[in-house]
């Protein structure tokens, strides 16, 4: 009988663990993972003074608490004639070599974010160094977003899905839509919202067949003992 409740102890003991990496992996936040995607479809980054000097940008991903204040700030954010709104593209920007004058003239940062159309509807929002959010004027390319910036830290491109209009047989034309570009219903490359985490899906199957293995094992173990005893 000893050697049978020692059996399922281990069992047990094993289970519990198995269920703990599960919960490990459910409790791993999406946001670092969102943030990280959003930043990946940003490729080169370049800035211009307003003198024609060029400088020399630094980027890198937002945090996962960075990422989640910028969704909750474009969440609630009014953008007109918007149907939908979601991030395409985030990260944090600076720019060690530039003087304070050039910075109070403005520096034109250029992004280059594939999923990005001429004729799309984007918008470029910055957050400034008090916490606060603005929204910039932005020229819209194929493959490409410029802003005029008067300082540097956490920038969104925001990819917008207009209403449609019924003046005009469905389609868009309601001008702009703050941001510099034409209104239309192109769409751009998929937003970089993340859906679960990967690891999570991943390890839920197998935690669960070794927790059945464990049992089952422990199971057999104990019809051996007692056949013995």
């Amino acid at each position: 009988m000893k050697k049978f409740m020692k059996i399922m102890a281990f069992a047990m003991a094993m289970t519990l663990v198995f269920g703990m990496t599960v919960s490990a992996a459910e409790s791993v936040t999406t946001e670092e993972e969102q943030a990280t995607a959003a930043f990946a479809v940003v490729g080169t980054v370049g800035a211009v003074a307003s003198d024609g000097t060029v400088l020399e940008v630094q980027k890198a991903a937002l945090t996962g608490e960075q990422y989640t204040t910028a969704q909750t700030f474009v969440a609630s954010a009014t953008i007109e004639n918007a149907a939908s709104k979601s991030i395409l593209a985030a990260l944090d920007v600076s720019v060690p070599s530039v003087t304070a004058d050039q910075l109070a003239q403005g520096v034109t940062v250029t992004f280059a974010v594939p999923g990005v159309r001429a004729g799309g509807s984007y918008v470029v929002f910055h957050q400034k160094a008090d916490g606060t959010w603005e929204q910039l004027a932005a020229t819209i390319a194929d493959g490409s977003v410029s802003a005029t910036f008067t300082s540097f830290s956490p920038v969104v491109v925001v990819e917008v899905e207009l209403e449609a209009s019924n003046d005009n047989g469905g389609s868009n034309d309601s001008g702009s839509n703050d941001s510099g570009s034409d209104s239309s219903n192109d769409t751009a490359a998929a937003p970089a919202e993340a859906a679960v985490s990967p690891k999570t899906g991943e390890m839920l199957p197998a935690a669960g067949i070794m927790a059945v293995i464990c049992l089952a094992g422990a199971s057999f173990c104990a019809v051996k003992v007692r056949k013995n005893q």
